[in-house]
């Protein structure tokens, strides 16, 4: 009886061995044979879906939240409004969706034993549970069926497999609501797809202007326009490391201007040129949505220029978009430097500002951490503060703009400081013209010396330099100082006594008088 047991899986091991190489001659480039765990034959069929016509994805993102806002009642009283998880939904059309993988593992006496049916298992990206168990127990029907007729098992699974799938996919809606990893693992493989679609087509690179070979080609999604990989990866690194974002995009000069021939799989088309409209509120959901949008993905970037520059990139498009709302700020931090959402000028809060990657609540003006909206901001330099408002006042030929400007200085600093700091500088700027117009600075040290009665000869209380009043000259080049106000050749020669407010007998006496004193 053991002779007949060894026989029989002899048997079924060579029935399986020609199965196998049946399959393989059938399925030369979707099927795997191999072994399983336990050393049963075993193996793997791929299953490519059919689309008609390109296929819509969409899916839902979740965004970092927006910061607290607040408002004022007519009653003052400050009231939280609080905000839920904010999401935008994004877009993309492809034209190819990945093969489904039908495991499969024999059983020993497969397929001599009716009762011996293969084991099946499925792996597809796309397919949730329910998809899957079916697209399995077709497989396992057609083969237990096919046991019983003695006909291929693995060749009637995979037929039932197959127009299980078929099903499926026909049934698909456009547009198609995906998870976000599902929609990034879609959208990936259409590219690689379309992209291994080009290896055998010769193009002209626009960029360095040679005529290629598709294998070292690299086309731009959204319009399938090619390049070479060197030139393409060149061009948008030097965009990135310039800070142009907007500018990533298609280098074709033809590009949005013909419809592309291609077949290459691309999200929906955002406007590059387009500038953001200065005035316009931009929230994160916007700008993330716009990302999504964008023709050219992050991953597409990465395998071009490295996963860092293309994540510089993606922040870079996005404060781009941030810096459009006129009420978005960035976060002082400098760990984050993220973006921060502010307030209109005219709003209670209008100094709070949140960052909303960090969540760090602080002062839009002095960078601080908040200190509510009725302490005025530090000032670290108040001759610019004088200076902001000195300019602001000086518009006259915009009474709307100048009121606008100097409410929001008030606002930061607050009206009383500001008033006293003016008056602190009218008082300093009259000191100084006062100087100016009585007094002669000491050559020596600078410092400001007013004659009060005397001759023109000075000596300085602070570094007792000898120098002139009248002119300012340093009287040690003169052997003795008066010979400054005798040589001829002096400009203030005779003049000792110049507005000391005396006759000039008077000072011809006292000017003899200096003279034999100084000896």
């Amino acid at each position: 009886m053991n002779c007949g047991m060894e026989d029989l899986a002899l048997a079924a091991e060579q029935q399986q061995a020609d199965e196998m190489v049946a399959l393989a001659a059938i399925f030369p480039d979707t099927f795997e044979a191999q072994y399983s765990h336990g050393l049963r034959r075993a193996g793997t069929l791929s299953i490519a879906p059919e689309l008609s016509g390109d296929l819509t994805l969409s899916t839902e993102h979740l965004l970092p939240p927006t910061p607290p806002t607040y408002t004022s009642s007519s009653s003052r009283k400050k009231k939280r409004v609080a905000t839920g998880p904010a999401s935008t939904t994004a877009t993309a059309r492809i034209s190819t969706l990945p093969a489904l993988q039908l495991r499969f593992e024999l059983p020993p006496n497969y397929p001599l034993d009716q009762a011996a049916v293969p084991l099946f298992t499925v792996e597809c990206p796309w397919l949730d549970a329910t998809e899957s168990t079916a697209v399995c127990d077709s497989a396992t029907r057609a083969a237990s069926s096919a046991v019983d007729d003695q006909s291929v098992a693995l060749f009637e699974a995979h037929a039932a497999a197959s127009a299980t799938l078929d099903g499926i996919t026909r049934a698909l809606p456009s547009p198609w609501p995906v998870p976000a990893l599902v929609f990034d693992v879609l959208v990936r493989h259409d590219c690689e797809q379309a992209q291994s679609a080009l290896t055998g087509r010769i193009y002209a690179c626009m960029i360095c202007l040679e005529t290629k070979s598709g294998k070292d080609g690299v086309a731009v999604p959204g319009c399938a326009h090619m390049f070479c990989r060197h030139c393409l990866t060149q061009f948008f690194t030097v965009l990135i490391e310039e800070g142009m974002p907007r500018q990533v995009a298609c280098p074709h000069p033809d590009c949005g201007k013909k419809p592309s021939s291609g077949h290459a799989p691309h999200t929906t088309a955002v406007a590059e040129a387009e500038e953001p409209q200065t005035n316009s509120e931009i929230d994160i959901d916007a700008a993330h949505a716009a990302l999504r949008a964008h023709p050219i993905q992050p991953d597409f970037l990465a395998d071009l220029v490295g996963a860092d520059r293309a994540a510089t990139w993606a922040d870079q498009y996005l404060n781009r978009q941030y810096s459009a709302d006129p009420e978005m700020v960035w976060c002082p931090r400098p760990t984050c430097g993220g973006p921060a959402r502010g307030h209109a000028a005219s709003h209670p809060y209008a100094k709070l500002a949140t960052c909303l990657g960090c969540r760090y609540a602080f002062c839009v003006h002095c960078a601080r951490a908040w200190h509510g909206p009725a302490q005025a901001c530090a000032i670290r330099d108040a001759q610019g503060v004088v200076a902001q408002v000195l300019a602001v006042r000086a518009i006259v030929d915009d009474p709307a703009r100048r009121d606008r400007e100097m409410r929001a200085l008030y606002v930061k600093y607050s009206r009383s400081v500001l008033d006293r700091l003016v008056r602190d500088h009218d008082a300093d700027e009259a000191a100084r013209r006062w100087v100016a117009e009585n007094a002669q600075a000491c050559p020596g040290c600078g410092l400001a010396v007013v004659r009060s009665e005397g001759c023109a000869h000075m000596v300085c209380p602070h570094c007792a330099t000898h120098f002139c009043y009248t002119c300012g000259v340093n009287l040690r080049m003169y052997k003795s100082p008066y010979d400054h106000y005798n040589l001829a050749s002096s400009s203030c020669n005779g003049r000792l006594f110049d507005g000391a407010g005396i006759d000039e007998a008077r000072a011809d006496e006292l000017a003899i008088m200096a003279m034999f004193d100084e000896e």
